[in-house]
């Protein structure tokens, strides 16, 4: 089931999925004896941070379209139909297809802070929601990847957000 969602609802979830995963990477308490809970709480801040940059893309690009066709575009729903690639289904969770519809790989590829941020944002896997295995790395270095993850995707995230503001508006916004 699509739920369609509309620009500020996206931008808002990006923020608060960040703010989620930051959350989670403060140590959790665990019960004793349960070898997975610190995996769990960095699994779920892996997912969150990459969720947010799915959302901030999304948002980008329903006000790119608004831009680019002149009209009151909203939602989701509006746009994903119109883009240049499949961005339904699980295609709808692909970052580097959502960033070549947002029209943003050519700035990506000019700011080199956000390029080595974007490098690791782009392998984001959403279907480790669906996991109960824990990240296959020992824990100093799983942690240490999720913290440098979650990191990246903030960094993008805020990115993708100042960029938003160098479009032009249409007379409707």
């Amino acid at each position: 089931m699509d739920i369609d969602v509309d620009e500020d609802l996206l931008w808002t979830l990006a923020q608060r999925r960040i703010a989620d995963a930051r959350e989670l990477l403060t140590p959790p308490y665990l019960k004793p004896g349960r070898k997975d809970a610190g995996r769990r709480h960095l699994q779920a801040a892996y997912y969150l941070a990459g969720y947010a940059v799915e959302c901030a893309l999304k948002a980008h690009i329903i006000r790119l379209y608004r831009r680019l066709q002149g009209t009151h575009v909203s939602r989701w729903s509006q746009v994903k139909g119109s883009v240049p690639f499949n961005v339904s289904g699980k295609q709808g969770h692909n970052l580097g297809r959502l960033l070549a519809c947002a029209e943003l790989e050519d700035c990506v590829r000019a700011n080199l802070a956000i390029n080595l941020c974007w490098t690791e944002c782009k392998k984001w896997n959403p279907e480790v929601r669906y996991t109960d295995r824990p990240m296959d790395m020992p824990h100093e270095t799983v942690t240490t990847y999720v913290e440098t993850f979650v990191d990246g995707c903030e960094a993008v995230r805020s990115w993708v957000y100042n960029q938003r503001h160098r479009l032009p508006t249409t007379t409707e916004e």
